[in-house]
């Protein structure tokens, strides 16, 4: 067991019609994703979500009458955890992560021309246009980080 250190990381870009959702019901929508992503970590272990929407604290003591709600909440029964709040300012990894904005050439590559399933990576030729834009983002942003230019490039 990892004590204070992440095992795994997941991440999935949300579909226009999930964007379109309340920031309650997304924020709902991601904790049965990654509960379910990570299921066999979690099974029969007592674990700790937490999550700065401070209303899903309470969501395991509520009575739901939202249908959409009540099926989300239903996948999460068998586990046995507990929701903490903690505000977006004390966890500002995430907090950061969440703000990004996809910008036009970003968002192309939500439609990939070529993976390379070898690699597990997406695979553009030297002379895209979209290469110079990756690097900024990897390489410059805020949230980017800084690996180094060749490591960057590779």
């Amino acid at each position: 067991m990892q004590i204070h250190k992440p095992v795994a990381y997941f991440s999935q870009v949300l579909t226009a019609r999930e964007r379109q959702k309340s920031i309650y019901e997304r924020e709902l929508m991601v904790i049965v994703l990654a509960v379910q992503k990570w299921r066999h970590y979690l099974l029969g272990r007592h674990f700790i979500v937490r999550t700065d929407q401070s209303s899903l604290k309470f969501l395991l003591e509520q009575r739901i009458v939202n249908e959409s709600y009540q099926k989300w909440v239903a996948k999460l029964f068998g586990y046995d955890f507990e929701i903490q709040f903690r505000p977006g300012m004390k966890n500002k990894a995430a907090d950061a992560l969440s703000r990004i904005p996809i910008s036009m050439e970003l968002a192309a590559l939500m439609v990939p021309s070529r993976i390379d399933t070898s690699l597990g990576r997406l695979v553009l030729p030297k002379a895209s246009p979209l290469v110079p834009a990756l690097l900024q983002e990897g390489h410059a942003s805020v949230v980017g980080g800084h690996s180094g230019f060749l490591r960057t490039y590779k």
